[in-house]
């Protein structure tokens, strides 16, 4: 590979800033922990670029996440577990 091919391959790569779409953190990272445990944000909330989705249950044994396009569809367009 070439000297120029090289550097134009390095100048293509995405930044650390780029949108990851499906990506998951367990708190969006300008919550602390304190105020993802005080409840204050439950529902889905617009931060850090994206949405966060804040759930509680003292029994649940799983989650699924299951998003829209169309409000009158009978199947989701995404369904994350």
């Amino acid at each position: 590979m070439s000297l120029s091919a090289s550097l134009l391959l390095m100048l293509s790569c995405a930044s650390e800033d780029y949108v990851r779409l499906y990506h998951t953190e367990e708190h969006a990272p300008s919550l602390t922990w304190a105020q993802v445990e005080s409840m204050d944000f439950m529902g889905p909330t617009l931060i850090d670029g994206g949405v966060n989705f804040t759930v509680y249950s003292e029994n649940a044994e799983r989650i699924e996440l299951m998003l829209f396009e169309d409000p009158e569809s009978a199947l989701p367009t995404r369904q994350i577990p």
